[in-house]
């Protein structure tokens, strides 16, 4: 039962990130693509010389603003309204280690399965959602990287405004704030995880000694 609700608690929110994660990523994928063809473009590798490159560099900066307005949505959507969500998954873990903590031998066993096997559910999630966050982060920086290694110091004034703004579109955090005060990261989730493991680790002992 407990697992049940665990699952079904974290449906809708946690999709809707998850969502709007991939179809980030996806983005900062294509336009790490472009790139690479933009940079063969001006290193006069590409064949076809109809490619327009000031035209491919401004649909590189539209793709990015979309990029950026979809992690304002998902920063504005991991605010408040998750915040009283996870404050509500807080205490049904607090109400899942006080029942884990108070069952005697006589205690059921399939509530402490099912308990413990909640937090493991809880824990995947966090886990998950920590990795894409950072994996976004680190897409980002490599479109940074990718604009610094365009020869762009040769070309036209449109050409560099254009890079010039690109750069600064890039430097800008990209990264997802939880509560406005921690990022969505691998470093928060082993953070959590330093703190919560101790606690964990021994009502699992407890656990498994009282078969």
């Amino acid at each position: 039962m407990w697992t049940a609700e665990a699952i079904t608690i974290h449906i809708g929110s946690e999709t809707l990130v998850f969502i709007l994660m991939m179809y980030t990523k996806l983005e900062l994928k294509m336009i790490n693509y472009r790139l690479i063809i933009i940079k063969n473009n001006l290193n006069g590798k590409e064949s076809n010389h109809q490619i327009n490159t000031e035209k491919l560099l401004w649909e590189v900066i539209q793709r990015h603003q979309r990029t950026l307005e979809v992690l304002n949505v998902m920063k504005d959507t991991l605010g408040l309204p998750l915040a009283i969500h996870y404050t509500s998954v807080s205490l049904t873990l607090s109400v899942i280690f006080y029942c884990l903590m108070t069952f005697d031998e006589r205690g059921s066993l399939t509530a402490k399965f099912n308990g413990v096997t909640a937090i493991i559910c809880i824990g995947s999630l966090l886990f998950a959602l920590c990795y894409f966050g950072e994996s976004l982060e680190e897409e980002n920086a490599e479109i940074n990287k990718r604009i610094y290694d365009l020869p762009w110091y040769n070309e036209t004034i449109c050409v560099k405004r254009t890079v010039i703004i690109m750069l600064r579109q890039t430097q800008k955090p990209f990264v997802i704030n939880y509560r406005l005060t921690a990022q969505i990261s691998l470093k928060t989730f082993m953070q959590v995880s330093y703190k919560k493991s101790g606690l964990i680790f021994r009502k699992l002992k407890q656990f498994f000694m009282s078969f």
